[in-house]
């Protein structure tokens, strides 16, 4: 517990400096930083009331715009990977890099991941799990274009572009993510 309270006020201080890109975020953002402040056990994946902190990788290949997504299983839509903040994690960083390896085998660095989105959503009641809210932290990555190797709670793995992605989804959240990621994908390749 001593290092999940380490990991929530070095996330608290990452919240506190992240600027939304729109009101919405921005009220994501509000109750991330209240449930830090609230719960004793906000990385725990057993608080339900009202959820808890997860973390995604949004890895975009910088020389075409393409972003990873898997199609997971337990939900049966596209995401980009993702998954819950275990104990061995050094910080919510290293939790993006850890489920990047395990349902895409890219190897990341956490030292390049840039806190791109934050998003709060529901999780629909899933065997012994009732409905809960995963308040997300996404960060970016750029990676070169490669074979995906889908595992873990990936069914498929594959590269997909921005707008293709985002017409996958009527979700507005992975919509802004998406939009996100192709604009700073056109940034790096105007710098080629």
């Amino acid at each position: 517990m001593t290092q999940y309270r380490a990991d929530a006020a070095r996330l608290f201080t990452r919240l506190q400096g992240y600027r939304p890109a729109t009101r919405t975020e921005q009220a994501h953002k509000t109750r991330m930083l209240n449930l830090l402040r609230n719960s004793g056990s906000p990385f725990n994946r057993l608080a339900f009331s009202p959820g808890h902190f997860t973390v995604s990788a949004a890895i975009v290949a910088p020389e075409t715009g393409r972003i990873a997504l898997i199609h997971n299983r337990h939900l049966n839509r596209w995401l980009q990977p993702g998954g819950h903040v275990e104990p061995g994690d050094a910080d919510t960083a290293a939790t993006a890099v850890r489920e990047a390896q395990e349902e895409l085998s890219l190897v990341l660095d956490s030292s390049q991941a840039h806190m791109v989105d934050l998003d709060v959503h529901s999780i629909p009641a899933l065997a012994e799990w009732p409905r809960h809210l995963h308040f997300d932290i996404r960060y970016a990555f750029w990676h070169q274009e490669a074979p995906l190797r889908e595992g873990s709670d990936a069914t498929v793995a594959a590269w997909f572009a921005a707008a293709e992605a985002s017409k996958m989804t009527r979700n507005r959240g992975l919509q802004r993510l998406f939009a996100k990621c192709e604009r700073g994908a056109s940034k790096v390749q105007e710098g080629l």
